[in-house]
């Protein structure tokens, strides 16, 4: 339009300069309309009949990965319900799972387990963790929830990182 001709005079474009940029603008113009979106179907790539031995892994429902069990309750009990205000509760669930007094609980970075079994295991990845204090937590009263936060990945390390 109007402005393209202003551009092209403006900066002293010459006459093979502007119908190769209005060949280019109109190319692009061109291109963007052509381009279709079409659906793939996922069964495409996706062929669980290689794998028959998939439907041999257990899949834990929500209420199982987040139960507890008597001795996570006795736990909470004895360590956090005991204290008077909520504050005090939490420090002392947070320092029960961490200090290794009350539950001795290490890192394992392979450890990818349900409540229950990473409090008895006595080991825990990050997720594991975070999952067995949601549970503990939970069932002391707390207000918990869990938030999505998008943090890019850095790289893969074998040993074990700090959660």
């Amino acid at each position: 339009g109007v402005w393209l001709k202003y551009a092209l005079a403006v900066t002293g474009v010459g006459m093979p300069a502007k119908v190769l940029s209005i060949f280019f603008l109109l190319s692009l113009l061109v291109g963007c309309q052509t381009t279709k979106y079409q659906p793939v179907s996922a069964s495409l790539y996706l062929h669980d009949e290689l794998f028959p031995e998939h439907h041999s892994v257990p899949i834990e429902t929500m209420d199982e990965v987040f139960a507890i069990n008597e001795e996570m309750k006795n736990f909470v009990d004895k360590h956090v319900k005991v204290r008077e205000t909520q504050k005090e509760q939490i420090k002392m669930l947070a320092e029960g799972i961490f200090e290794h007094s009350d539950i001795s609980l290490l890192y394992q970075n392979n450890a990818n387990t349900i409540a229950t079994e990473t409090f008895a295991n006595r080991a825990a990845n990050c997720l594991s963790l975070t999952i067995m204090t949601h549970a503990l937590a939970a069932y002391a009263g707390f207000g918990v929830d869990f938030q999505q936060v998008d943090i890019p990945e850095l790289g893969y390390v074998e040993t074990a990182p700090a959660c």
